[in-house]
């Protein structure tokens, strides 16, 4: 499993990695109303809006999650061929697609 160099949990976290308590559902309208279209852009928000609004956040800054990725971009950083099927992006956070 590899770390993802993007997330850093300053300012950035991707959103799919979190583990949301009880005391912080509140926060979490704002990611839950979004459409996947916007999903890239929303895990920046909602972090960056649980952190203003005061919610206890903890980061533990190595790999916790494995799960398989559509970016190619995500294989070549950890220096794997991606897939035929891969998605190619212009950038690491997923704003713009090819």
């Amino acid at each position: 499993m590899a770390k993802c160099p993007t997330v850093n949990g300053q300012p950035y976290v991707d959103t799919s990695c979190l583990l949301v308590m009880k005391s912080a559902f509140t926060h979490m309208i704002a990611w839950v109303l979004y459409g996947q279209d916007v999903a890239a852009e929303m895990d920046q928000h909602v972090w960056a809006y649980m952190m203003q609004a005061g919610a206890r956040l903890g980061f533990l800054d190595q790999a916790t999650v494995s799960y398989r990725t559509r970016h190619a971009v995500h294989y070549r950083l950890i220096g794997e061929t991606p897939p035929v099927d891969a998605v190619e992006r212009l950038d690491l956070h997923g704003e713009r697609y090819h």
